[in-house]
């Protein structure tokens, strides 16, 4: 593994011999892992798609009911409203 130090004996950045990155901590579980707080200037996306913008908001996913998987939350196009669809596949509104 590659790990990088700085003051001390304690690891800030260290990569597994599967390419997966830890940054303050040596146990990872996924392709990154953080320990402690991320903190960022810009947005949070996922496949291109915003889920957080760069002023915070909270930006769910738009979906016709059908579509969305269970345990999720996101914008229902059906309803369109902020939904909860549960384990079951019911759809919920969120007020």
């Amino acid at each position: 593994p590659l790990i990088l130090f700085t003051h001390g004996n304690s690891n800030q950045i260290y990569m597994d011999t599967d390419g997966q990155v830890g940054f303050g901590t040596s146990t990872v579980n996924d392709a990154v892992e953080v320990s402690g707080t991320v903190d960022s200037t810009g947005g949070y996306e996922v496949d291109n798609s915003a889920v957080i913008d760069g002023d915070g908001f909270f930006k769910p996913k738009s979906s016709a009911d059908a579509a969305a998987p269970n345990n999720s939350i996101y914008y229902s196009t059906d309803a369109s409203k902020l939904v909860y669809k549960d384990s079951g596949g019911t759809v919920n509104n969120l007020y």
